[in-house]
C-alpha cells in the first residue's frame, strides 16, 4: 500500500512513528509532504519531505493530513471519498 502524510509537526511526526512502529503494510518509505521540499528527522531517520502536489497524491493508496484545511495549499484530496450511493 502507497502511504502519505501531508504535514511534517508533531502530528504528522507522530504518524509516521505509529505506522512504523505498527509495521504498517506500507511499499517502500511513506510519502511525507510539506509546502516546500526539505530532509527532516523523525523519529531518528532521515526522512525526504517532498513539495506536495495533486500529482504526489494520485500516487497514493492511503493518505492523512496533519494541518488544518485552511493551511493546505491545494486541495486536499480525502483518503477515503464521501459516499454517493443512497444507504
Amino acid at each position: 500500500m502507497r502511504v502519505g502524510v501531508l504535514g511534517v509537526g508533531p502530528v504528522g511526526e507522530h504518524i509516521v512513528r505509529v505506522l512504523r512502529e505498527r509495521k504498517f503494510p506500507v511499499d517502500g518509505d511513506v510519502t511525507v509532504m510539506a509546502t516546500r521540499e526539505r530532509e527532516e528527522i523523525i523519529d531518528g531517520n532521515a526522512v525526504s519531505v517532498q513539495k506536495v502536489s495533486e500529482a504526489l497524491f494520485r500516487r497514493l493508496d492511503l493518505q492523512r493530513r496533519s494541518i488544518r484545511r485552511r493551511d493546505a495549499p491545494t486541495p486536499v484530496i480525502p483518503a477515503f471519498p464521501p459516499r454517493t450511493e443512497s444507504v
